[in-house]
């Protein structure tokens, strides 16, 4: 659980760091979520280098980025001391709903 908190607050909150790139192309890189950043940051580098060495810019109109969402299960894996406490659990409430059982036929005799 501890790993899942942490992986959505570096999903929503953690910035990636960049050198050489101007504070307002950082601030608009830094709109999108931390994975989508490191998508972002390699285009611009790419644009860089390809400016530095004179070369045409490339057509960024078909730049398209997808996210899905989904329900993962994970499943639980219980230690051998768990499935002994659920036993013992589950033992006493067969006991329990045995003695409710049995006071309830004799509770239906006395009526009778």
């Amino acid at each position: 659980m501890i790993v899942a908190k942490k992986t959505a607050i570096e999903f929503h909150i953690k910035k990636i760091y960049l050198a050489n790139i101007r504070p307002e192309v950082l601030n608009k890189i830094y709109k999108f979520p931390f994975p989508l950043q490191r998508v972002v940051a390699e285009e611009v580098y790419t644009i860089a280098k390809k400016l530095e060495e004179g070369k045409c810019l490339p057509n960024l109109g078909g730049l398209k980025i997808y996210q899905t969402c989904g329900i993962v299960e994970i499943p639980v894996v219980q230690t051998p001391a768990a499935n002994k406490v659920a036993k013992k659990s589950q033992s006493k409430m067969n006991e329990l709903f045995e003695r409710t059982r049995d006071y309830y036929y004799k509770l239906v005799e006395k009526c009778r």
